[in-house]
């Protein structure tokens, strides 16, 4: 595996936990035999964004798409569903939920891998990025102080 796959299967193994945790808080425990992931995308497309521009240096972000707009992620049966995955300046993608859509749970592919349909726009995902952001530096500072990734971490605007 990659470097970049390599790490990613490491901040899924660290985010698990952290999934679980937020559903307790939120009073959201899953459904039997729903994938850890469900729903957590948006906030684990923040911290990977960022944990992968401290760990690789370049230039991470997120993106995604909703079905209303064309976007989106499709499932097996070709359907497309609401969903954020990160993504690199040269068009890397990194999803660490896609299991919640029947995929492999980490999945590191290209800008135009057919499942992913990017359809949200700069301005809707800065909209979304306050929603989710301020669990995201949470969960980041556990990684620091884990030494997952480097700490003294200045966060990208």
């Amino acid at each position: 595996m990659s470097a970049i796959g390599d790490a990613a299967s490491e901040l899924r193994s660290f985010l698990e936990p952290l999934w679980m945790l937020r559903r307790i808080q939120a009073c959201r425990l899953p459904d039997a035999g729903a994938a850890c992931s469900e729903g957590m995308c948006g906030f684990t497309a923040a911290f990977t964004a960022e944990a992968l521009r401290l760990l690789d240096g370049g230039e991470w972000r997120v993106a995604g798409g909703w079905p209303q707009s064309g976007g989106g992620m499709a499932c097996r049966e070709r359907r497309l569903n609401a969903h954020f995955w990160a993504v690199s300046d040269d068009g890397l993608v990194v999803d660490l939920t896609a299991d919640q859509f029947g995929h492999p749970s980490v999945i590191v592919t290209g800008r135009h891998d057919p499942r992913y349909v990017e359809s949200f726009t700069r301005e809707e995902i800065e909209r979304h990025l306050p929603r989710v952001m301020p669990l995201a530096e949470k969960w980041l500072e556990v990684a620091a102080s884990e030494g997952l990734i480097p700490s003294g971490m200045r966060l990208a605007a």
